[in-house]
C-alpha cells in the first residue's frame, strides 16, 4: 500500500462542472510521492495493481495525464493552486494530496465521489460534487443548421414553431436523464416542450399549442436530483414561434 488506513476524501474542486471537467479530489492520509505511481498504475492496471479507485456517479474517473498531475501538485505544495478554487477547498484540507481525474458523464444534480480499495472496499466517506445541467444546442427536427442566437444563418422556415404545437426539437447538452424520477422537464418560449426521448448528452421533445408569435425564443431544462435539489439551464435561441396560415375563403359557386 501507499497510503495509511485512515485515508479519506474530504472535497472536490471545482464543485460543479460536467463530463470531461478536471476534477481535483483531495484524500488525506495519501503520501504525495506516490500520485504519479497512482496514476501510471491506475491508467495501467486499475484495481489489478492493487491501486485505489475513483469513482464518479458510479462510473471510473479517468486520473489526468501524469504531467498534469505533478504540475498541479508542485504547485498546490507551494500554496500557488487557483484562486478561483478557494472557495471550494473546506479550511483545515489543505495538507491533503489532491489527485486528478476527468469526470465522466453524470445525470444532472449532486453525485457521490467514492474512493475504493480492491481489497477494503470503500475508503472513508464519499463526498459530493454537482454534475451540471446544460444546453449547448437546439435544432429543429428536419433542419441540418442549429437555432443558436446570433441568428444562424439558415432559411426562416428552419427557425419557425407554429404556435399550434406539434414541432420536434432535438437539444443537445449535458446532464438529461429519462429517469421518470428525475421529472426531465422542457419549455421553449414559456410553452411546454413533451420530452419524447433522452441520454445524458441528447433530448428530442415536441412543442405544445399555446405559443405566441414572437422571436429569439429561449430553451429552459429542469430536472430533478436524488437529493430533490432541481437543476435548471437556459439556452438562447434564434427560433421563433409563427402562427400557422389561415384558410382563404371561398368563393360561393357561380
Amino acid at each position: 500500500k501507499f497510503y495509511s488506513s485512515t485515508v479519506r476524501t474530504t472535497a472536490v474542486f471545482p464543485s460543479r462542472g460536467t463530463a470531461g471537467t478536471l476534477l481535483h479530489i483531495l484524500v488525506d492520509g495519501l503520501a504525495s510521492a506516490t500520485i504519479s505511481r497512482w496514476t501510471n498504475a491506475t491508467r495501467a492496471c486499475g484495481a489489478a495493481c492493487g491501486m485505489p479507485r475513483v469513482t464518479v456517479c458510479g462510473h471510473h474517473c479517468r486520473p489526468a495525464p501524469i504531467a498534469v498531475q505533478d504540475g498541479f501538485l508542485s504547485r498546490w505544495e507551494r500554496g500557488e493552486w487557483d484562486a478561483a478554487f478557494e472557495a471550494d477547498v473546506p479550511v483545515g484540507v489543505y495538507n491533503a494530496v489532491p489527485l486528478l481525474c476527468i469526470a465522466p458523464e453524470c445525470d444532472a444534480g449532486f453525485v457521490e465521489i467514492v474512493l475504493s480499495d480492491p481489497s477494503e472496499g470503500v475508503l472513508g466517506a464519499p463526498v459530493r460534487w454537482r454534475s451540471e445541467l446544460r444546453l449547448t444546442s437546439a435544432a429543429l427536427v428536419g433542419t441540418t443548421t442549429p437555432a443558436l442566437t446570433p441568428a444562424s444563418p439558415a432559411g426562416a422556415a428552419s427557425r419557425s414553431l407554429s404556435t399550434g404545437g406539434g414541432a420536434v426539437l432535438t437539444l443537445g447538452g449535458a446532464g438529461f436523464s429519462s429517469a421518470p424520477a428525475r421529472q426531465l422537464q422542457v419549455s421553449v418560449g414559456g410553452v411546454a416542450c413533451l420530452v419524447l426521448e433522452a441520454n445524458r448528452t441528447a433530448l428530442s421533445c415536441r412543442t405544445s399549442p399555446g405559443g405566441q408569435p414572437m422571436g429569439q425564443l429561449a430553451v429552459v431544462a429542469s430536472m430533478v436530483d436524488e437529493f430533490g435539489i432541481v437543476s435548471t439551464a437556459t439556452l438562447a435561441t434564434s427560433l421563433r414561434f409563427v402562427a400557422p396560415p389561415k384558410a382563404g375563403a371561398i368563393s360561393p359557386a357561380a
